[in-house]
């Protein structure tokens, strides 16, 4: 853990730090809980690891669709022709979701991240509708002209 945010750290990401082991129930009633930001994990997501090897290789695949809090979730009208390589996080209260699209044209990444939850499942409808009207927008985006058309 501490290799890890020392490389955090370096990498400029001064937000982003794990301060417990996953799966450590006695650390999380500690409040010893791994936080970041949305553009702290935009950047992580974003950053190219061929270019100097700092970061693995994203695992990515043909998204077929469909939405449900599993991640990401984008309607392609063509499936198979996007890619998405998200991750998505969860705790009792907080849904979040990291992810970069491929869309074909015009690639996005995103960062969305609830908290304060009363119910998951606002989190998980609140990262559904956001996804879908980013996935909207650029989608017409990637199928216009510079003019709009």
């Amino acid at each position: 853990m501490d290799a890890v945010n020392r490389r955090l750290a370096a990498l400029g990401l001064r937000a982003t730090a794990l301060r417990r082991r996953m799966m450590d129930l006695e650390a999380a009633r500690r409040g010893d809980e791994n936080v970041s930001t949305p553009t702290e994990m935009l950047r992580l997501a974003v950053a190219d690891p061929r270019r100097d090897g700092t970061l693995p290789e994203r695992g990515k695949g043909p998204h077929g669709g469909g939405f449900g809090y599993q991640g990401l979730r984008v309607p392609p009208p063509d499936p198979g022709r996007i890619t998405v390589a998200d991750k998505p996080g969860a705790l009792e209260g907080v849904r979040c979701v990291t992810a970069v699209v491929e869309l074909p044209g015009r690639p996005y990444a995103a960062a969305i991240m609830t908290t304060y939850l009363k119910r998951d499942s606002d989190g998980e409808a609140a990262i559904e509708e956001i996804s879908k009207a980013l996935f909207g927008t650029f989608d017409r985006l990637a199928r216009s002209s510079p003019l709009g058309e």
